[in-house]
Formats: structure tokens, sequence, C-alpha cells
């Protein structure tokens, strides 16, 4: 949604970058979100992994105590959160068409991590879409649109206002509330259920970080303006809302299933 302020018109008197100038800014930009996101998702996939041997662990027999009271489940959710921190700054650096595929690295390194030390087994189909995976990531990665380098509060309410973005909120919005009414009673039952919530939350955390990060990197270069408009105090709210969602319900998966 966020990439069509590439192919739009001139919002707000501000010119977007076009030419030799904007692919600078866009290679200088890749250079750093790229190595951020990557980092962001290799620990966050280390995180996840030690997650799941805590569940594992307490499921085994050493159920007396919750999860939550151990150290090293505390010592993961540490990780996944500086991971996405990293994700997080990467996306005021790199367009959202980069960093977001960017997460597949964290499902091929968990996959490896689940492996070696959680004793997992190694399925022709999981080496098939990890395959496909990796290679579907570089694909967009490589062929990406530019990099928005800035983007003001007027131009982010004209792009919240057509008519594919307010379709698309809907449809997620709706997803969100039938899925969420349906975990109770059947979010033990069908893994599926959880997973859909991570994701279709996951697109809003994605969407909120990246308007988020581009105002704090306004407001470093001088520009308060945004800090006048509501904007900020809608955006950051949803955004640590939703993502506190993904990992409530990433924990409910794992717990739940193998």
């Amino acid at each position: 949604m966020l990439a069509a302020i590439d192919d739009g018109p001139e919002i707000a008197g501000s010119p977007l970058l076009t030419g030799s100038n904007s692919s600078d800014i866009s290679l200088r930009g890749l250079a750093v979100g790229v190595p951020l996101a990557v980092s962001g998702n290799v620990l966050i996939a280390c995180s996840l992994a030690l997650q799941k041997y805590v569940h594992n662990r307490h499921a085994s027999g050493d159920g007396r105590k919750p999860v939550n009271r151990s150290p090293l489940f505390w010592l993961a959710l540490s990780g996944m959160i500086l991971g996405e921190v990293g994700n997080f700054t990467a996306f005021g650096f790199a367009s959202p068409t980069v960093v977001s595929p960017l997460g597949a690295v964290a499902v091929i390194t968990n996959a490896v991590l689940a492996v070696i030390f959680l004793g997992e087994a190694v399925r022709l189909r999981s080496v098939l879409g990890l395959s496909l995976t990796l290679c579907g990531t570089a694909v967009v990665v490589v062929y990406s649109p530019p990099t928005v380098d800035s983007l003001s509060s007027s131009e982010f309410i004209h792009l919240l206002r057509s008519l594919p973005a307010v379709v698309y909120l809907a449809c997620v919005g709706t997803s969100i509330l039938l899925l969420g009414a349906l975990v109770p009673r059947f979010g033990r039952r069908y893994l599926l259920i959880n997973l859909m919530l991570c994701s279709l939350l996951g697109s809003i955390t994605v969407l909120c970080s990246s308007v988020t990060s581009k105002f704090l990197k306004d407001i470093a270069n001088g520009d308060y303006h945004v800090l006048l408009t509501p904007l900020p105090y809608v955006v950051i709210p949803i955004l640590v809302t939703t993502a506190v969602l993904q990992l409530h319900f990433l924990n409910k998966a794992m717990g739940s299933f193998d």
C-alpha cells in the first residue's frame, strides 16, 4: 500500500524522488536496511527456537511451574523484541517490500535450528518449501520498487483514504475479528487459526512500523510537523498492540503444537 507512493502523483507539495538521485538513495537505504533486517530475523529465529525448547521441556515433565516463570522464556522474549527492533529500524531505510520478505530468513534459520537443537526430522516437503521461500525472497528483494525516502502525514492520509487501502484494511480487520472469535474453541485443535492471526496482525504491524520509522527519521532531520498531527498517537498504539498480540498467538501455537 505504501509502495503506491512510488507510482502516484506528487502530493502536498513534496515531489517524489526520481532518476539517479532516487536510485542512489535507494541503494544507500538497502545497504543499511537489508543487514538490519537479516540480523534482526536471525535473532528472532534463535529466540523462537529457544522458546520452543522451553515449551517442550515444560510439556515433557517440567510442568510444575508456568512457562513464563522460566528465565529462558524471558531471555527468548527479549531476543525477539531486539530482533523486531532491528526490523523496525530497517523500515526507515528500505522499502517494506524488501524488509518484509526478508522475514523468510527467520523461517529458514528457525528450520535449521529446529533440526540441530530440537531434534525435528528433515522432510522433503520442508526442504522444497524452504527452497521456494528462498528463491521468492531473492526475487522480491532484487526487483523491489525504490525506497520512499520520506512520507508526510498528508501523503499517508491520502493513501489511507484510497479505495484499495480501505478495502484491504476492512478485510484484514474482519478476518482478525472472526479468527479471534474462533480461538477459544478451535485454537488448540487447528494450528492454522493462530498462524493466520499472526500473519494478519503482522501485516498491520509492518504498515505501522514503516510509517513510524519514516516519521522518526523526519523528526531526527528536524521536521517536527508530524508531532502536531494525530497520526503518531494513533499509529504507535496500533503498532504496539498488534506486535504484542502476535507474540501472544505465536506462543499459544508453540505451546499447543510441535
